[in-house]
């Protein structure tokens, strides 16, 4: 996980209040020390994966539900902030699993089961 730094310097001078982002499949909201809310809504049907780009890495959410956020923006006397909500859907996730098989993905079946990558 990124930390506050690292991530302001990766914005590269974006100032947008809400920044939406993707990729890692992992939900999560960071609030920065500039006020700025960063949201990643997780994968609706890929809770899990492996890839050797750019460095090797694991991303897994340990769960097969579908996962998305809802965000909201609210306005009091001291100013406007954002409110998220990460919300985690059961899903038949079985026959998803089933119709990577049918579909010759074997290396997804175990993540859509789990939301784990196949243990080495």
């Amino acid at each position: 996980m990124r930390n506050d730094a690292t991530i302001l310097a990766l914005l590269n001078g974006i100032d947008n209040d809400v920044i939406l982002c993707g990729h890692t499949h992992i939900p999560r909201t960071v609030v920065l020390s500039s006020g700025q809310t960063i949201v990643n809504s997780g994968s609706v049907g890929y809770p899990a994966y492996e890839d050797d780009l750019s460095i090797i890495h694991k991303m897994q959410t340990y769960s097969p539900h579908a996962n998305y956020a809802l965000i909201k923006c609210i306005e009091t006397q001291q100013g406007k902030h954002w409110q998220t909500e990460h919300v985690r859907v059961a899903y038949n996730h079985e026959a998803a699993a089933n119709m990577a098989l049918r579909n010759g993905r074997e290396d997804w079946v175990f993540a859509l089961k789990t939301g784990r990558v196949v243990p080495v």
